[in-house]
């Protein structure tokens, strides 16, 4: 491996054309770097290459220290916003005998410095004196400015910032890009004393660098372009030859420039400030490169036979005179004085386009006005003899917004006399409209952002579905206030949004939730008269549910409240947690627009090849290491090398968050200054991360350990974590005020802390009410943390996105369980992303109903078009707008559904790509693994798991094996001759079809068996703790089906202090009261005994029979949850005479229960070293005796 390293390195330089003459020679003091110009000889594409050569003055160690911590930082920023747009890319980097190589991708951009050696004396560049080229200059700087802002949001120095740091190709266009910030150094105390190298050599610099520095070289940068001597213009000299250094310069490029120059420390100056005075200076300058009289003229036709005419006669309310020609310009006039808007639209059959300018009343039709003595039009003036309707948005192609101020009508009967003198010196009204951004159909990078658009629009679209119309048919007055009794309501648009969004009518599903015997009896409603989704309505009153009632077939609901009630026939109800549901989709909506303007995780998310970058990190395979699996090991070192994504798919009980915790160790112990979000859809993993993560460092002193944050909502009741922001912020005053740089501080400091730490103390057990203070202080620590633990969904995080954080790590488990939209916040937050889950299990929340209607783009486009009005303008972004008002041809909707489709399972979507085609035999740098090792479960039940769901794929680690083999049991049963130890036993339950109305088949409605039931309640009295005194073991009884539960919870509790009293010998998962769960609140959780009832044993045929038992991923969950024993409580009959009696193939839906029911036959043929059978098969009757 190591020749194969050697062969690298001298090759590196070989893969280019170097071109004769380096662009800046190296300086070994400094540690600049040599800059050169080459050729990609295989792609033919020019770089820009960076060399630190070996043979400094440096050593070499810290050389490579300065070659790595610049890649760092560049895939870093890679990661932020605009990076790409503002910065100069990096391709590659390398390093060989001669040194160590970055390789820029600046298209045809050279260093400024370098440019101004090749261009003309009639270059743009050259002549900064003229308007117009200053305006180009100051656009260009502009972009400088931004790019500063995003070193600086991340807390960077450039150090270096002079004309060799910006690259340009110098043509008309803004082009100016940022580069040359190597050493750039981080803001961080720990990082300084991490790289202790770095420290020593960069103590040898006397020079102080800052932000302010850093915009104080960009003045002189900019005044250079200027033409400017900063010193002379900074202290106000005059040269001989002017009168005035800079005597061309308007007063607003002055001041900008002082101010750069000067940096008063007392001065704002960063990035967003300097964008805002060059706005001002652009401003400027385009009226003075203008030298325009007005800046649109239009002319109109309101002869008393004229259509415009008429239409303002009509629009005034007839209270014009028709044939007063200068009150109908003066209605014009009006009428545009308020925010004018310049519209082109396409219209007709060859949708051609015109120009609209829409008023307040009316919108004028614009023609080019054709002057009688040519026969030419021109757009120099606008003609305008008729109006038209507002167009809507899928006939707009551009649209502009237009100051009162630069119009002039220009009445009909001057516009001869006046014509000649406007040519030349107006604008041109076709010439004044931007158009859209080119959407390329092609580009997969817009088409995935239209298929996340897609997506969050139909979920906002199912939330505004879930508003029921209503009517009050009775109240009266109690103790308390009001009971009122409310029905259903017929509402023609709900209802037709239901039906196309494959939903149950409004009535239904109202009926569903109150008739569910869960709902809670402590939960609000709100009733009100405003029915959109997103809609401001007042702060009325909140009713809580008491009961339900038929009354002619009608379900009545009655609530309980303090009143008032709205006097309104058309009332609506919702849940009192709206607000929260629709800040939620305010935030996936503000995060799909961050996700607009940040291009490399747009692509990166369409193809995650097209990014991949080596890190040129090599893992340390100590100790620790070499405990891992052989899969985990492949697939830390892979992810340690590759940036910006990697996948990695976790089989249950591979230990997916084992390897999580070995990366956070890994990094955190090679730079202590990392800082890493871990992320999950629930907050039960997430809070399952925390418990895993903080065990690394028990042993460590608090003083020693990472600053650890948990970000969760803060609800009423909730009880404090220590690593929650508010305790770890209260942790951090009180170590703050025990330091001695506390005792050091001047008085009114440490007054202010004071106060601060007694406000966090007092409020110690509150959880409302935050003042501004406590906020701002929390905030810092989520920005600064070096874990960050938080759902995909939380407020933190858009607030993260908001203040532009960045992490070097984003990782998110249980990845497979959240939509694309979902995951699309964490993704933001760093340059690096690991996503893990498991496509094989349990999807996001509703996918299978999305997929159908996705499946059918013409319901798609109608439930778009009726949902619009039932939504506000405040959750419809610009773009969901157009993407829901154009009509498109059908194949171009199907082409927006299918990637609607693939970004609903996103990570199914990225994770099939490298697990299922690995390159086609190519070699390829690897993105994604599959962990094969499972360490949860007994190898005969990881048997049936693994032939089921992961094609034989899925082993189990020798070391659990031998564990197996070894250890004793935690569980048995009281009477073996009733159950057996195999740690497999399908209880069979007679087949329902035998007679139709058995008591062994299933009930409706909501599915449940009570036959199912009492199996299980005398399974359950045979279990008994193997182990007294020691760690209780556990136990889960598990049904895909909540009536099942229910039952199952009821009689669990009704046998408590009888039959199954000896179930405190058990723990239960979450300390719950009963050991009963759904498969969904189960995925990620394990037991040492688990029970399932199926419930499903019916006449029924086809996949229609199995109901949730046909869904493989909600099986696999089912049956890999136990640890040592898995006991299934169905009918084998019922379920084998499900499947075809033709040939099953693997892409069948069913293929998993075929593998199931072979895997059980081969099991129960096998037995273990104690002549065990690995699988047993008893009749249910022999259970429900008591007899085998």
């Amino acid at each position: 491996m190591s020749l194969k390293l050697n062969r690298d390195r001298q090759e590196f330089l070989g893969r280019f054309k170097l071109d004769n003459k380096a662009l800046q020679r190296g300086d070994i003091k400094s540690g600049r770097a040599k800059m050169i110009g080459a050729q990609n000889k295989e792609t033919g594409e020019r770089v820009v290459i960076k060399q630190w050569r070996r043979d400094s003055v440096v050593s070499k160690d810290t050389l490579k220290e300065i070659w790595r911590q610049e890649i760092r930082q560049l895939h870093r920023l890679a990661g932020c916003p605009g990076a790409r747009e503002f910065m100069v890319e990096q391709s590659d980097s390398g390093e060989d005998a001669e040194g160590f190589y970055l390789v820029l991708s600046p298209n045809q951009r050279l260093p400024i410095e370098a440019l101004l050696t090749r261009i003309t004396e009639f270059h743009w560049l050259r002549h900064p004196r003229l308007p117009a080229n200053r305006q180009r200059l100051w656009d260009n700087l502009r972009r400088v400015a931004t790019g500063l802002d995003i070193l600086h949001t991340q807390g960077l120095l450039h150090r270096n910032l002079d004309t060799w740091a910006i690259f340009s190709a110098g043509d008309d266009i803004a082009d100016f890009q940022l580069s040359g910030f190597e050493w750039s150094v981080r803001l961080t105390g720990v990082a300084a004393r991490k790289h202790t190298l770095l420290r020593k050599f960069a103590e040898e610099d006397s020079a102080v660098y800052s932000f302010l520095e850093d915009w104080r070289a960009y003045g002189r940068v900019a005044a250079q372009l200027l033409g400017v001597e900063h010193k002379t213009f900074l202290t106000g000299k005059r040269n001989a030859d002017e009168i005035d250094a800079a005597p061309y310069l308007i007063p607003a490029e002055r001041d900008l420039l002082l101010l750069l120059l000067r940096c008063d420390t007392l001065s704002r100056i960063d990035g967003p400030f300097v964008c805002e005075k060059i706005d001002s200076i652009l401003q400027s300058l385009r009226t003075m490169a203008g030298n325009r009289l007005a800046t649109l003229h239009f002319t109109c036709n309101v002869a008393p036979s004229s259509r415009l005419a008429q239409a303002v006669y009509d629009a005034a309310e007839r209270s014009l005179d028709i044939t007063d020609i200068d009150a109908m310009l003066e209605f014009i006039r009006l009428d545009i004085a308020s925010e004018p808007l310049l519209i082109e639209v396409s219209y007709g059959q060859s949708r051609e386009s015109r120009f609209l300018l829409a008023g307040r009343s009316l919108t004028y039709v614009l023609n080019p006005y054709r002057p009688q003595n040519r026969g030419e039009s021109t757009w120099a003036l606008a003609y305008c003899e008729n109006t038209a309707q507002r167009p809507s948005p899928r006939e707009i192609l551009g649209q502009q917004n237009i100051s009162y101020s630069e119009l002039e009508l220009i009445p009909l009967s001057q516009v001869t006399k006046r014509f000649a003198a406007l040519q030349g010196r107006t604008l041109h009204w076709d010439q004044q409209i931007v158009p859209k951004e080119s959407q390329n159909s092609n580009d997969p990078a817009i088409r995935q952002y239209r298929g996340l658009l897609l997506l969050q629009l139909l979920e906002t679209l199912v939330s505004a579905a879930d508003i029921f119309p209503i009517v009050v048919v009775g109240s009266q007055k109690t103790n308390d206030g009001i009971k009122i009794c409310v029905q259903s309501r017929s509402d023609e648009s709900r209802e037709t949004l239901s039906i196309k969004l494959n939903l149950k009518s409004p009535a239904i599903r109202m009926a569903e939730i109150f008739n569910d015997e869960q709902v809670s009896l402590d939960g609000y409603w709100k009733i009100s008269d405003v029915g959109v989704l997103g809609g401001t309505d007042d702060e009325t009153a909140r009713w809580r549910f008491v009961e339900t009632n038929e009354e002619n077939g009608k379900q009545q609901v009655f609530f309980e409240g303090p009143g008032p009630l709205e006097n309104s026939e058309q009332l609506f109800l919702r849940k009192s947690d709206y607000v929260g549901n629709e800040s939620l989709l305010r935030r996936r909506i503000k995060a799909l627009r961050s996700l607009k303007d940040h291009s490399e995780l747009l692509e990166m998310l369409a193809d995650p090849r097209r990014r991949i970058r080596k890190t040129h990190d090599a893992i340390i395979e100590d100790i620790s290491f070499q405990r891992l699996d052989a899969s985990k090991q492949n697939a830390l070192r892979e992810m340690w090398a590759v940036l910006p994504l990697f996948l990695v798919q976790g089989p249950p009980g591979v230990g997916k968050t084992r390897l999580v915790t070995e990366l956070v160790d890994r990094t955190l112990r090679s730079d202590p200054s990392t800082r890493i979000l871990l992320s999950a859809q629930s907050h039960h993993a997430v809070d399952h991360l925390l418990d895993e993560v903080k065990k690394l460092f028990l042993d460590v002193d608090p003083a020693d350990q990472p600053l650890m944050v948990r970000s969760r909502p803060k609800e009423n009741g909730a009880s404090e974590d220590v690593y929650d922001v508010r305790p770890q912020a209260r942790l951090v005053i009180d170590r703050l005020i025990s330091s001695k740089t506390f005792s050091t501080a001047p008085g009114n400091i440490k007054g202010a802390l004071n106060t601060l730490r007694e406000t966090y103390h007092q409020a110690q057990n509150e959880h409302k009410g935050k003042r501004t203070r406590d906020r701002s202080l929390e905030a810092l620590l989520l920005r600064s943390a070096n874990v960050v633990f938080s759902s995909t969904n939380s407020g933190d995080i858009e607030r993260l996105i908001d203040e532009r954080a960045q992490f070097d790590w984003t990782i998110v488990e249980e990845a497979a369980k959240a939509t694309g939209v979902e995951l699309i916040p964490p993704l933001l937050l760093s340059h690096r992303r690991l996503m893990i889950g498991d496509h094989e299990q349990l999807p996001p929340y509703g996918e299978e109903r999305i997929k159908k209607l996705l499946e059918h783009p013409e319901k798609v486009r109608e439930a778009l078009e009726i949902g619009r009005s039932l939504i506000s303008r405040q959750l419809r972004d610009i773009d969901m707008e157009e993407l829901s008002n154009e009509p498109g041809e059908i194949d171009e909707l199907q082409t927006v559904c299918g990637e609607a489709a693939s970004a609903l399972t996103l990570f199914e979507t990225l994770v099939k790509g490298e697990l299922v085609n690995p390159g086609g035999g190519k070699i390829r740098i690897p993105i994604g693994r599959q962990l094969t090792f499972q360490h949860r479960m007994h190898p005969a039940i990881a048997r049936l798991v693994s032939a089921a769901f992961y094609d034989d794929k899925l082993l189990t680690d020798p070391a659990c094996e031998l564990r197996f083999e070894v250890d004793e049991s935690p569980v048995r049963f009281a009477h073996k001759s009733v159950m057996p130890d195999s740690p497999i036993i399908f209880i069979n339950m007679p087949f329902g079809q035998a007679t139709k109305n058995s008591a062994n088949g299933e009930k409706k409605p909501n599915y449940h068996n009570p036959t199912e039931v009492d199996a299980v309640i005398e399974i359950m009295s045979q279990l008994r703790a193997n182990t007294a005194g020691a760690k209780k073991p556990t136990i889960a009884v598990l049904s895909p089906y909540r009536q099942q539960v229910r039952r199952l919870e009821n009689q669990i509790r009704r046998n408590s202090s009888t039959r199954l009293s000896h179930l405190v010998d058990f723990d239960f998962e979450g300390n719950s009261e009963t050991p009963v769960g759904t498969v969904d609140s189960f995925q990620g959780s394990e037991a040492d005994v688990v029970i399932l009832s199926l419930v499903r044993n019916n006449h029924h045929g086809g996949l229609r029979a199995l109901g949730f038992l046909s869904d493989p991923r909600r099986m696999n969950v089912l049956l890999s949850r136990a640890k040592w024993k898995l006991i299934i409580v169905g009918s084998l009959d019922f379920l084998q005479r499900r499947l075809s009696t033709e040939t099953i193939s693997k892409s069948d839906r069913q293929y998993f229960l075929k593998k199931i029911f072979e895997t059980l036959r081969i099991l129960e043929s096998e037995k273990d070293q104690n002549s065990i059978s690995l699988a047993t098969v008893i009749r249910s009757d022999n259970i429900l005796s008591g007899k085998l």
